[in-house]
C-alpha cells in the first residue's frame, strides 16, 4: 500500500482523487488545496484537505502528485523532495532545461524519486505501437508524420513544452535520439479574437529515419494522429477514429507480449499504477527525470530553430 496526497487546485483534485480512490494499492493521506475551495473535495474525503504543504508531515503521507501550472513545478518539487517526499509531476516538469536539471539534481541530493507524468509511454495506442514496432511490425522506419491539437489554454502557454514535450519523449524512446531538427511558428487570432497557434518540426533522426510533427492550439477539442511508415509496413492512429489503431504490415510480427492489458485502462489510472509498483517493488521505471532532460534539450532546440529560422542540430548545439 502506497500513501498519496495531492497538491494542486480545482478539477486536478477532483480527478486525481477519483482515479486514485479506485487503485486497490493506493491510500490517499491528504489533499494541500491551494486555493482553499474545499468543495472540489468530494464528500468522502472532507477530512484530507490540509493548509500547507509542510502539514503533510503529520500524515503518512509517501509520495505527492504535483498537479499545478508550469510555472510553479520547479517550486515545488523542490520543496517536496527536501521534505523527503516522492514525487510525481505532468511533464514538463519545469520551463527550460536548465531549471529541469535543477530539479533533478534537488532530488537526487534528497535521495527521493521523480515519476514524470503525462507521458505518451502511458498512453495505450502509443505504448501499443512502440511495442509492435519493436518487434518488426513496420521494418526499418523511413517517415513519421505526429500531429497532436487542441483548444489554445490561454495565457502563455508554450506549445512545444505543453504539445510537443510528451511528442518528443516517446520520439525518443521508440526510434532513438535527434540529429537535428528545423521548425515553424505561427502565432494568431481567428476571427472572434481568440489565440491560435500552429507549429511544425522537421526532425532527422539518428537513424537517419524523419519525422513531421504538427502541433496545433487552434481546434475545439483535443485530438492525436500518427503515421509511422517503414519498409516492411505501416502503423495509423487518430483518435477521431471509430476503429483507431490499424496496421498495415509486409512482413509477419514477431511473437511478443499482448497489449490487450494496455488498451484497456486510462492513461493517467495506468501510469499512476505503474508509479506505486516502482515505489513498492523498485521495479526499473519506464521514464526517468534523465528521459524528460534528454526531451528537453531537444524541445529546447526545437524552441530555437523557430526563433532562428534554420536548422539546429542537437549533439553539436549549432545551428546551420
Amino acid at each position: 500500500m502506497v500513501n498519496v496526497a495531492i497538491l494542486g487546485s480545482g478539477e486536478k483534485i477532483l480527478q486525481h482523487y477519483e482515479t486514485l480512490s479506485r487503485m486497490k494499492d493506493v491510500s490517499v493521506a491528504g489533499i494541500v488545496d491551494l486555493e482553499s475551495q474545499m468543495n472540489c473535495v468530494p464528500a468522502d474525503g472532507q477530512d484530507l484537505p490540509v493548509r500547507h504543504l509542510e502539514d503533510l508531515r503529520q500524515t503518512e503521507t509517501e509520495l505527492i502528485e504535483i498537479c499545478v501550472p508550469l510555472e510553479k513545478r520547479a517550486l515545488y518539487i523542490k520543496q517536496a523532495a527536501r521534505m523527503g517526499f516522492h514525487v510525481v509531476c505532468d511533464m514538463p516538469i519545469a520551463a527550460s532545461t536548465e531549471e529541469t536539471a535543477a530539479v533533478l539534481n534537488e532530488c537526487q541530493k534528497n535521495n527521493v524519486q521523480l515519476y514524470p507524468g503525462r507521458s505518451l509511454r502511458f498512453s495505450p495506442a502509443y505504448v501499443d505501437a512502440k511495442q509492435q514496432i519493436s518487434n518488426g511490425a513496420i521494418g526499418h522506419p523511413g517517415v513519421i508524420r505526429l500531429a497532436s491539437g487542441g483548444q489554445h489554454p490561454g495565457g502563455d502557454a508554450n506549445i512545444f513544452l505543453e504539445l510537443g514535450l510528451p511528442k518528443v519523449d516517446w520520439l525518443v524512446w521508440t526510434f532513438g535520439d535527434v540529429d537535428h531538427v528545423l521548425a515553424k511558428h505561427v502565432k494568431t487570432q481567428n476571427t472572434a479574437g481568440h489565440s491560435v497557434e500552429y507549429a511544425a518540426t522537421i526532425l532527422r533522426m539518428a537513424d537517419n529515419s524523419i519525422v513531421h510533427m504538427e502541433l496545433s492550439w487552434a481546434q475545439t477539442k483535443d485530438s492525436a494522429s500518427f503515421e509511422l511508415a517503414g519498409d516492411g509496413g505501416m502503423l495509423s492512429y487518430d483518435s477521431s477514429s471509430s476503429h483507431p489503431i490499424n496496421v498495415d504490415k509486409r512482413k509477419p510480427l514477431a511473437k511478443g507480449k499482448s497489449s490487450d492489458d494496455i488498451l484497456i485502462s486510462s492513461k493517467l489510472e495506468h501510469q499512476l499504477r505503474y508509479f506505486s509498483t516502482c515505489l513498492n517493488t523498485n521495479e526499473r521505471r519506464v521514464i526517468t527525470g534523465k528521459d524528460v532532460l534528454k526531451a528537453m534539450k531537444v524541445v529546447t532546440a526545437i524552441q530555437e530553430s523557430a526563433s532562428i529560422g534554420k536548422t539546429v542540430y542537437i549533439e553539436r548545439g549549432d545551428s546551420k
